[in-house]
């Protein structure tokens, strides 16, 4: 929402105040209001999508390969997380749903030691 917009809604809601007195009794009685305004309107309220630039990227490997992470995009509770990742072999940029993407092994940290085979990226062979 254009802040123009609240403003003017703001202003209308205003009665001619004098004291500072008036406007902490306005402020309380007009509370909810201001809540429902500001919750109408506020970014939150769009459902935006959550963009995450990863910093230092992240080695995985996903159906097509080894490459490393370099954003996470979240659109909600309702979709599965995008994983954006520039491919090792051949530097292509590809999204893919969290499902299809695995921590690569990480000995330094301890990371994904073992290795899953039920999982289908990790159950093909080497």
């Amino acid at each position: 929402m254009p802040v123009g917009i609240f403003a003017t809604i703001l202003i209308l809601c205003l009665p001619t105040i004098t004291s500072r007195v008036e406007l902490d009794e306005f402020e309380q009685q007009n509370r909810n209001l201001f809540k429902h305004i500001w919750h109408t309107f506020s970014l939150a309220s769009l459902n935006l999508p959550m963009i995450l630039q990863l910093d230092p990227a992240i080695l995985v490997e996903t159906p097509l390969g080894t490459g490393f992470a370099i954003m996470v995009i979240d659109y909600g509770m309702h979709q599965n997380t995008c994983w954006i990742v520039a491919l090792q072999e051949n530097g292509i940029i590809k999204h893919f749903d969290c499902n299809d993407i695995i921590l690569s092994t990480n000995y330094t940290y301890g990371l994904n030691l073992t290795r899953n085979t039920n999982h289908p990226v990790k159950g093909k062979k080497d």
